[in-house]
Formats: C-alpha cells, structure tokens, sequence
C-alpha cells in the first residue's frame, strides 16, 4: 500500500485480530497511509494493520462511514462520497468478490489507457506508469490519427477522473486540468459522464472487462510470469482489433484503416 506517513509498533492488545474462519493473524505494525484515489483526492487511512498473511490490503467500510464518507454500491460499482462529492471509485471483482478502490499507483507499477474510435471500435492501448502520463498518451494517438489515417478527433468522452478533467482541491471543488485545457486549445468537445456512473460508459466499461479477462486468461494458461501481463493485454487489444464484433458488420481494423485484416500469423 502506497503512501505511508507513519509508524509504530503494535501494544500487546494490537499484536494479533480474528479474522472470519475465527484464526488470530499477527499484526506485524500499525501505520498511517495516505491513498491518491483515481480522482485526485488523498483518502488518509489512519491507524491501519499491516498483516503479512494477508493477500490483500483491504478498507473498512464501517470505518469509512465513522470518517463521514457515504460508500455507495450497484451495478458491480462502487462510489465514495464527501460533503455529496464524488471523491473515489471502484469495481467488483469477480474472482475474490472484492471491490477494488481506484487509485494512483506508484512509479514503478504500471497502468495502461486506451483510446476507441466510436464507429469501428477500433482501439489503440498504451502502458503508462502513472494517470498523469495521460495527456502525453494522447498527444501522441492524436498526432498518429491525424498525420497515418488523415483523421480529425472531434470529440473525447471520458469520465471525470482527475487525469481527464481535473483535480480535487482541499474543498472538494474539481477544476479542469491540462487534459481538459488541452482538447478546449484544439477545439475538441469533450463530453465527461456524471461522476459516479460507470454505466454511462458502458461501452468502455465492458471493453475494458473484455481485455483484463483475456489478459488473465492468457497468463494462466500459459506458462509465462505474471510480470508479462502489459504485454498480455497488447495482445488482447491486437485480436479484438482485427476479429468481428457484434456492433459492426466488418472488423475494426478494416473499418478503421480501410483495409482486410492478415490473419496468417495467428496460432491457437
């Protein structure tokens, strides 16, 4: 877990909790982490157990609502709200039946974004190490589209995550960012869901699915390490690009360059 601001050993009534099979597990310290949620917004965690044992770094949701945060749940969705701001978000997943709470991971992990024309569904991926390296990501299928295809990019949609529109600031007020800056200078409309409401782009939602779910699979019935899952998911996005889709009558890549597809060097 990222962002730790302080330290101290257990007391002798801390050094060890129940968890749910009713076993005792060691409390190896007590910390005070501080997250940077995907919004832009610093959730502190203070007083947490660091457990070992534990796979996973979990959050009290009973906790949070103590804290005065409103925990919303639907649709394999969560929210986390403040003063009726829309401050965190996150989603199911479907392996450990955990909620996952988006956040801006460390330099040395990795991230990917991925940018899908509307009509083709055809989709560029690209891995990042953090969300601000977004706005770089873009300039760059920007200048791809436009110089390689001759297209223009006339409108963005997104959500109003911190690396798209903008930060939250220590009121909870959200400001347009250089992402946002950005497609106003070059005329681009951009077009933001509610906070909140991954349903809204639903499209990307389930396209993102589709690519973690191949991504997983590739890695677990293949003899590779898990270190070569950005690799996994380029490939992902490779075949969704160039098989049939039930939006189109064609295959994105045809649509997108104009052209059919080789499919010669695909194995199964």
């Amino acid at each position: 877990m990222q962002g730790c601001l302080s330290y101290r050993k257990p007391s002798d009534a801390e050094r060890h909790i129940f968890v749910g099979d009713g076993k005792s597990v060691e409390v190896e310290a007590i910390r005070h982490f501080r997250l940077l949620l995907g919004t832009g917004y610093y959730l502190d965690l203070s007083d947490t157990f660091v457990v070992p044992s534990f796979r996973r770094n979990l959050v009290s949701v009973s906790l949070l609502d103590k804290s005065g945060y409103f925990c919303s749940f639907g649709n394999n969705q969560f929210s986390l709200s403040i003063n009726s701001n829309v401050v965190g978000t996150g989603s199911l997943c479907v392996y450990d039946n955990l909620y996952l709470l988006d956040t801006i991971v460390s330099y040395n992990e990795t991230l990917y974004v991925e940018s899908r024309d509307d009509y083709s569904h055809y989709g560029y991926l690209f891995l990042i190490h953090e969300k601000s390296q977004s706005l770089d990501v873009f300039k760059a299928f920007k200048a791809e589209v436009e110089n390689q295809l001759n297209k223009r990019i006339k409108s963005v949609k997104s959500d109003r995550g911190g690396e798209y529109y903008g930060r939250y600031d220590s009121s909870g007020e959200q400001h347009p960012g250089p992402f946002a800056k950005f497609l106003e200078e070059c005329g681009i409309v951009p077009r933001y869901t509610m906070p909140g409401s991954p349903s809204m782009n639903g499209v990307a939602e389930r396209r993102n699915r589709t690519l973690k779910d191949m991504e997983r699979s590739m890695i677990s019935h293949s003899s590779l390490p898990e270190s070569l899952w950005g690799e996994a998911l380029k490939t992902a996005a490779y075949i969704l690009n160039r098989v049939p889709t039930k939006a189109t009558a064609k295959t994105p890549y045809k649509l997108w360059t104009g052209r059919k597809p080789s499919l010669k060097h695909f194995h199964i």
